[in-house]
């Protein structure tokens, strides 16, 4: 994960010209990054419902019926 904070602080560096401001910063980047595991951890097992996701879907939908 160390990896992943020092991408992201090079980033802001990179695109803002600051470094990370604070603790409050770095702790954030760290919850990012176990966002991003916990996201990647369900590939694979979501699937999509039987039903169209929006509104224009349905409207497809029942042009065809």
């Amino acid at each position: 994960m160390s990896e992943f904070i020092d991408r992201v602080e090079s980033w802001i560096i990179t695109w803002h010209t600051i470094s990370a401001p604070n603790e409050h910063a770095k702790r954030a980047v760290v919850r990012l990054a176990q966002t991003i595991h916990k996201v990647e951890s369900m590939r694979g097992n979501l699937h999509f419902e039987g039903e169209p996701a929006s509104f224009d879907a349905v409207l497809k939908a029942k042009e065809k019926a």
